[in-house]
């Protein structure tokens, strides 16, 4: 029998929090600004400035990017994110399973 020791930290923070050196592979999921915008605004029913004010607040994803061991592209429906992610697990399955 084998035993999987994996453990899935889902955190928006983790650069901000100065934590990423604690995790074997950070993966990163990005998106384009008038995407994150959209769905800000219909999920949450923000007005535009609202919407990028939100945005303007975050690290933004260029700062993250070099700590990510992986990113994901959140620009398609969620079967292509789904499809996305599998892959990524696998990698990861892949590079700890050495």
């Amino acid at each position: 029998r084998r035993v999987m020791n994996r453990v899935i930290l889902d955190a928006a923070l983790v650069v901000e929090w100065g934590v990423q050196g604690e995790l074997d592979c950070l993966v990163l999921v990005t998106a384009p600004e008038t995407l994150r915008l959209q769905r800000l605004i219909e999920r949450d029913g923000l007005s535009l400035e609202e919407a990028q004010r939100r945005i303007r607040s975050q690290m933004p994803e260029a700062e993250k990017r070099p700590f990510a061991t992986f990113e994901i592209v959140n620009d398609a429906d969620r079967e292509e994110l789904i499809r996305r992610a599998d892959a990524v697990w696998e990698s990861i399955e892949a590079k700890f399973s050495e």
